[in-house]
């Protein structure tokens, strides 16, 4: 009797255990079973078990998952047991799970998708003015991406643009206008299980051979004893290398009368004017890898113009009023003659008036003022020691 009561009684219990055990479910939040990501991303999942069991995540390859801060695939244990993914690469693919030590678990799949990127050393492309050119874009992604274009935010038309079965981009003819196009390559994967979609700006630089600028000097004046200043400018891609020829011969850096100053696409040559045999036609040659090109420019005789008369207007107790006008030669020669003699006159751009108190000696604290425009001005002087 008390044998079969004993017996009973660890039936019972052992019916009891057995309960307690089965009802030990593991959750995980979020409880998505298959978890699809991209290279990169990052995703978080916690690891919830009843009355606070102890547990370990675990990777597809049976191994533990530690909490070093520095893995990128990590676990923190809080109130739960929350698994961290960083920065997740295509090898993070497989089943994660979470395992009690008593048994209970849970897991969810990560697949690791391919997002689209692009080759990007086709960002930037280079096309030679006049001739036809092959657009190109390269792009990856889970599966092979689509390639589709817009020029100018408009779908490519015939017969300036043609798409080619490899969706390449015809360019026909080539001009510099091309250049300043907006060329976008979209690339899309709808076949992906996370379908994706991304663009690239593609920058066209057309080649062009060197053009002289639109409404560039090609007559230049000089006055003997002075620096007078040639400049070519030009338009050209890539960069034109520029020489000068004075006399059939080359102008180099180390001539003490010429000055060369380099910029891109732009050449400045100044000229020491020691005699007038610095007069005459300069020759500026520019070339690239796409031709060449060269113009003639003359430097002429001139002079400097007189200095300017200066006429007092008004005086008043507070200050003066000044006219600043050009000097005119009374000379009776004939006007040809004279500009044969010294040289074209030079045209007035404008003034500088400086001017100062009487009591004082040095010319550097002096007031001055500038006028870029006209041949006659009216400056207008107060005197700075009456009170305002």
């Amino acid at each position: 009797m008390d044998f079969m009561v004993k017996l009973g009684l660890l039936a019972v219990a052992c019916l009891g255990l057995v309960a307690l055990t089965s009802g030990q479910q593991v959750t995980l939040i979020p409880g998505e079973k298959n978890v699809k990501k991209f290279i990169n991303e990052s995703y978080f999942v916690s690891c919830q078990t009843p009355d606070g069991l102890r547990a370990d995540w675990y990777n597809s390859r049976q191994q533990k998952i530690d909490g070093n801060p520095q893995n990128r695939i990590r676990v923190e244990t809080s109130f739960a047991v929350d698994l961290f993914l960083t920065r997740i690469t295509s090898q993070d693919s497989g089943t994660y799970t979470c395992v009690t030590n008593r048994g209970g678990r849970a897991s969810f799949n990560l697949n690791v998708l391919r997002p689209i990127t692009f080759d990007l050393s086709y960002a930037e492309q280079s096309a030679s003015e006049g001739k036809m050119y092959t657009m190109k874009c390269v792009a990856m992604g889970q599966n092979a991406p689509k390639i589709y274009w817009k020029v100018d935010n408009k779908n490519p038309m015939a017969p300036k643009f043609r798409i080619t079965k490899e969706n390449h981009l015809i360019i026909q003819n080539v001009t510099r206008e091309d250049g300043k196009r907006q060329y976008v390559c979209r690339a899309m994967d709808m076949e992906s299980p996370v379908p994706d979609a991304k663009t690239m700006n593609i920058t066209l630089k057309v080649k062009t051979k060197p053009r002289m600028v639109h409404g560039a000097r090609l007559e230049h004046w000089g006055v003997l004893g002075e620096w007078a200043n040639l400049t070519c400018a030009v338009n050209a891609e890539p960069p034109a290398r520029f020489e000068w020829v004075f006399k059939d011969r080359t102008i180099t850096p180390n001539d003490e009368n010429f000055i060369l100053y380099p910029q891109e696409n732009t050449s400045i040559l100044q000229v020491l004017v020691r005699n007038e045999v610095k007069f005459g036609q300069y020759i500026c040659r520019a070339r690239n890898d796409q031709g060449y090109m060269e113009k003639g420019m003359i430097l002429h005789k001139g002079q400097k113009p007189a200095t300017p008369v200066l006429e007092i207007d008004l005086v008043a107790h507070d200050g003066a009023r000044i006219r600043v006008r050009e000097f005119r030669n009374p000379s009776t020669r004939d006007p040809a003659q004279e500009e044969g003699r010294k040289g074209k006159a030079l045209p007035i751009t404008g003034y500088v008036v400086q001017y100062k108190m009487m009591t004082r000696s040095d010319w550097k604290p002096a007031n001055s003022s500038k006028y870029e425009e006209g041949t006659e001005q009216t400056v207008l002087i107060i005197n700075e020691h009456i009170p305002k």
